[in-house]
Order: C-alpha cells, then sequence, then structure tokens
C-alpha cells in the first residue's frame, strides 16, 4: 500500500493534517473525525489494529518500554491480551506512584485490578493491586473513594472465598479509618483489625497479623497508650522477623505517638529516627516527609523549638517538591504552635490561615479543628475574642460527636478566651468538661499540646485562688518531668510567680519569675515573657524600687510592640494595643 499517496488522499478531503516532508504521520483535525473513524472498525479489526501498534511500539520503544507503559498497556487492553494490559497498568501505576502522579496512578491500578480480577489472577496480585489503588487514592486526598474500594474488595474477596484479598482490604480499610479524614470512624477501625488479626491467625499469616496488629495500635494510640505500645511492639517483633522492611517502617512511625502518650520520649525519638533509614531506602517520599515533621513535632513538644523548625522545613520542602498536601499542611502545624510559642503572632497567624488552606483539599482534619482552635486563641490573644470565638465554634462543628481526640484543643482555647474576657466560670465549667473527657491532668497536656495547662492557671488567677494555682504548677511540673517536656518548664516558672505575686509573697514570686525569665530567654519562648517582665515591674514597685520597676515596665512595653509590629493586619494591631492589661503596661512605661 502507498502510504503516501492514503495520507495525501486524507488531506486533501480536509481529515488530517500531515506533518514535513520527513515526518509520514499526520494528525485527525478534530477529535470528533478521529472518534468517527474509529468507531467505524468492525471490533475484530479494531483489535487487531491496536495488537499491531502494541508490538510495533514495542519496537520502536525497545529499552525504553518504561516511558511509555501506560500507552502500550492500552493498546494490548485494546488488543485483547489481558495478561500483557495486566502487567503493563501495573507497571505504568508504580511509575506514576513513584512520581507522585495520584490520580494517574489509581486510574492505573484500578484498571489492572478489574483485569486481575477477570483473568483470576493469584491472590496475591489482586491484593497488591487493590492495595496500591487505594492508597494512590489516598495520597490524592480522596478518602471517601480509597474506603469505598477497600470494602468492595472486603466484599468480593469473603464471596469469592480468597482471604488474603480480604485481609489486605480489612486492614486497609480499618487503617483509613483510623486517620483523621472525613471517613475517620476509630470504633469501626478497630472491628475490621479485629476481623483481619482473627483471619490472618486462622490461616497462618505472620506478615498480615503483623498488618492488623499496626492497625489495632494506632485505635488505642490516644485511649490506651499502654496497650498501643503493646500492639505496635507484638507488630514490630513480628515484621522484623519476616524481614518486611515497609510494615517495620509503617509500624516504628506510629509507635512514635504511643511511647510519647506513654512518657516514653526518647523511644519515640529511636522509633522515628529508625523508620527515617527505612524509607530513605525505600524511597517513599511522602512517608519520609510524614517522619521529618513528626520529628519536628516531638522536638516542639520537648521545648527545643530550633530543632522542632529545622525538622519542619525539611519537612515541608520534601511535601512541596512532591506536591503533597498533607505534609504541607502537617509542617505548618508544627511551625504554627514554635511561632505560638516565640510569641511571633504575626507568623503564627500566617502560617495558621495557610495551614488551613491547605489541609481543607488535603481532606486532612486534624489541623481543620486543632490548628483553627490555636488561630481562635491567637486572635483572642491580639483582642478580636468575638471572631477567635468564631473559629473555635467552627472547630467544634467540624470535630462534631466522634474527633473526641481533637475536642480538647477546642474545649482548652474556647475557655481561654472566656478568661481573657473575665467569664472565668464558663472557662471552668469547660475545663471541667475536658477534664472529664480527658481523664488526667497529663491527657489534657497530651491531647491539647500543653495549652490545657496554661488556660487552667490563668482560670485559677482569674478567680482569685493562688493556692490552686501554686498546686497545679506542682502537677504540670511532674507532668513535664514525665513527658520531658522540659521547655515548658519557664511558663509553669512563670505562673508559679505569678501566683505567688497574688499570695503577696514577693521574694518567692521575684525568684520564680527571674528563673522563668532566664529559661524563656535563653530557650526562646517568648509568647507569655510580657507578663512575667511586667510581673517582676510589679514586685519591684511593691517592693519600693521605682526605677527599677520603671525599667521592667519599659522592656514588658518593648515586648509587647515587638509582638503587635509583627502583627501584619492593622486592625488587630490596634486591637492589641487596646487590651485593658496592654495598655495599662504601654501607658505605664510611656
Amino acid at each position: 500500500m502507498d502510504i503516501t499517496g492514503v495520507l495525501q488522499h486524507l488531506e486533501g478531503a480536509q481529515l488530517i493534517r500531515l506533518g514535513d516532508e520527513s515526518d509520514r504521520t499526520g494528525t485527525f483535525r478534530h477529535v470528533l473525525i478521529q472518534e468517527s473513524a474509529y468507531d467505524s472498525l468492525l471490533r475484530p479489526e479494531r483489535r487487531r489494529l491496536h495488537q499491531e501498534v502494541g508490538e510495533t511500539l514495542e519496537q520502536s520503544f525497545a529499552g525504553r518500554l518504561d516511558d511509555i507503559s501506560d500507552v502500550l498497556a492500552k493498546h494490548f487492553d485494546e488488543g485483547g491480551e489481558a495478561p500483557k494490559a495486566l502487567h503493563l497498568y501495573a507497571r505504568a501505576g508504580d511509575l506514576a506512584s513513584r512520581r507522585s502522579a495520584n490520580n494517574e496512578a489509581a486510574m492505573l491500578y484500578g484498571r489492572a485490578l478489574e483485569l486481575a480480577w477477570a483473568t483470576e489472577a493469584d491472590d496475591d496480585a489482586v491484593a497488591d493491586l487493590g492495595s496500591k489503588k487505594g492508597r494512590a487514592l489516598e495520597l490524592a486526598g480522596r478518602y471517601a473513594e480509597a474506603l469505598a474500594a477497600y470494602d468492595e474488595m472486603i466484599e468480593t474477596g469473603a464471596r469469592r472465598e480468597t482471604w488474603k484479598v480480604e485481609l489486605t482490604a480489612l486492614i486497609a480499610s480499618a487503617s483509613i479509618r483510623t486517620v483523621p479524614t472525613e471517613v475517620f470512624d476509630p470504633a469501626h477501625a478497630a472491628e475490621l483489625a479485629e476481623r483481619a488479626l482473627h483471619l490472618a491467625r486462622t490461616h497462618g499469616d505472620q506478615a498480615g497479623e503483623s498488618k492488623a496488629l499496626w492497625t489495632l495500635m494506632m485505635f488505642y494510640a490516644n485511649t490506651d497508650p499502654a496497650r498501643s505500645v503493646e500492639l505496635g511492639e507484638a507488630s514490630l517483633h513480628l515484621a522484623r522477623s519476616l524481614g518486611l522492611e515497609e510494615q517495620v517502617a509503617f509500624t516504628l512511625n506510629d509507635i512514635s505517638s504511643s511511647y510519647l502518650t506513654a512518657g516514653r520520649m526518647n523511644e519515640a525519638h529511636q522509633a522515628l529516627e529508625e523508620a527515617r533509614g527505612y524509607w530513605t531506602s525505600l524511597d517513599n517520599l511522602p512517608m519520609l516527609a510524614d517522619n521529618l515533621i513528626s520529628m519536628s513535632t516531638l522536638e516542639v513538644i520537648a521545648g527545643r523549638l530550633e530543632e522542632g523548625i529545622r525538622w519542619a522545613q525539611e519537612g515541608l520542602a520534601l511535601a512541596e517538591r512532591t506536591e503533597n498536601l498533607w505534609g504541607q499542611a502537617y509542617a505548618r502545624m508544627s511551625l504554627s504552635l514554635v511561632f505560638f510559642l516565640r510569641g511571633e503572632m504575626g507568623p503564627a497567624l500566617t502560617c495558621l490561615r495557610e495551614c488551613l488552606r491547605l489541609a481543607e483539599p488535603a481532606g486532612f482534619l486534624d489541623p481543620q479543628i486543632t490548628m483553627r482552635s490555636l488561630y481562635g486563641a491567637c486572635l483572642g490573644i491580639l483582642g478580636d475574642i468575638p471572631a477567635g470565638l468564631a473559629e473555635i465554634a467552627r472547630a467544634r462543628e467540624l470535630a462534631g460527636n466522634e474527633m473526641r481526640r481533637w475536642i480538647g484543643h477546642v474545649l482548652a482555647s474556647h475557655a481561654w478566651l472566656l478568661t481573657m474576657s473575665g467569664d472565668a466560670s464558663g472557662a471552668q465549667a469547660l475545663l471541667d468538661e475536658l477534664r472529664a473527657l480527658a481523664g488526667s491532668e497529663g491527657q489534657v497536656i497530651a491531647e491539647t499540646s500543653f495549652i490545657g495547662a496554661f488556660v487552667s492557671l490563668d482560670c485559677a488567677l482569674l478567680q482569685g485562688d493562688a493556692d490552686r494555682a501554686l498546686s497545679l504548677t506542682d502537677e504540670y511540673e511532674a507532668m513535664l518531668s514525665r513527658f520531658q517536656m522540659q521547655g515548658y518548664q519557664a511558663s509553669i516558672e512563670g505562673y508559679r510567680g505569678l501566683a505567688h505575686l497574688a499570695r503577696g509573697d514577693l521574694k518567692a514570686s521575684e525568684q520564680h519569675l527571674k528563673l522563668a525569665l532566664d529559661v524563656m530567654e535563653r530557650e526562646g519562648f517568648g509568647f507569655s515573657r510580657w507578663r512575667v517582665v511586667a510581673a517582676l515591674g510589679e514586685v519591684s514597685s511593691q517592693n519600693g524600687l521605682t526605677s527599677q520597676a520603671l525599667e521592667y515596665h519599659r522592656e514588658a512595653a518593648r515586648l509587647l510592640e515587638t509582638m503587635a509590629r509583627a502583627v501584619p493586619d492593622e486592625r488587630l494591631r490596634d486591637l492589641f494595643r487596646q487590651r485593658a492589661d496592654v495598655a495599662r503596661i504601654l501607658k505605664s512605661a510611656a
């Protein structure tokens, strides 16, 4: 056949557009012409042509088949060569996943899974493809679709009596329900994980047992830390004995939270450090970013703010490079808390806004509740209590009745705003609700990033109960020691100094306030530094040291002005300066 003549004829009929003389190909002038030509082919002829095109491409791109694996898969699929198409779709899905093209990967894995079911591929292949499809949907933020895919796998696996597929899907369905997204359902997750554990043990599948134990560990992480650690260590033991590097990495990454809640900070660090080596060798960039940011969170909790910033920025850079919105929001959670603890309210507000902007399309509920609550608290600190309360109301709405894990942040931030507005009884009612949910002061700390402790102390001082405030400082100091959160010691010392000042014990007050100020300046904790300096000015004033009192008041005013100038919103700057306690200090230093 004279292909050149045929192409010229088609061009003359204005159906195609030819390339230059060296290019013996053409393109259709309109997609409808292409579709019409394609639809006019009989099915056997269409199939034959797809096969020929696929084989020609294989020959032309020999040695570079990965570059066109998705195109080859389509041609061999349409050409009726299902086993070959299945392999190519799976390969193309792996390549898309590697470059974080998660929507594309989900589509490719999905078609491979359909072919695997149709060709009765072995159970391991079906389970692997189903898991990969669901994971790609998760990484794309399509959590409801991922959950539907897993649940369909459970049903199909049970119906076809393919227990490996059912087991894989049970674990995946349970795992996604433990993550703070729209499908968060810890009770159902625990039920599914128990079913998976029973199924794995029934069939002697230790790898499946390790995964099921890991999933149960995540369920108990906040409600029963000791049980969570026990389950996680059992999962680790099995995964290590079987050489399951990825499972070892997942369990290590997540058991760090259980160790932290159990007060075992050193082991939490060690777990994350070991997991990071696995994620690096496995080239799993989303989980590597998660690991780096989790390490940042540990450092911030421990009070090592500079280290916290370093890890968060490294994780953020990786999350941005891979277009991972979840990781970008997660990194800003840690950075926002650092800015807040430093007293840098302007940067904290900016970072919190960006965190919330990213968290919503990522489907990441945790920051939409906890960081929105902190955002509300920051607005209140700057003097806009109505706006702060509106943010907290939105956070509580998002938390609903199911998000007990994060409701503590909402209650603590709400109570804090009420103390700022002078409503001690309202704040106390919220604190009582928080303690009833948490069960202990230690859990109050764990569930509120220590904000619950700060507001409890502020509420006691507002109520004029200095003895209660002192008792709380002793209790929180013991908790700090248990959780190895030495960085917060400065804030507790500051509150202790304020409580002694309220009791009229000037000597003890000055001692604790100076100690607090020394640690704050050394460790970079600045959000309450101005209060400590102002209180030292009050101590000096009551001791008759007028010039020294003025120096302290001027330093407190300087700190307050530094905070105000860093706030980008002029209205908020003015509201902050108009706060009664702030205005009093600014006036006394004038």
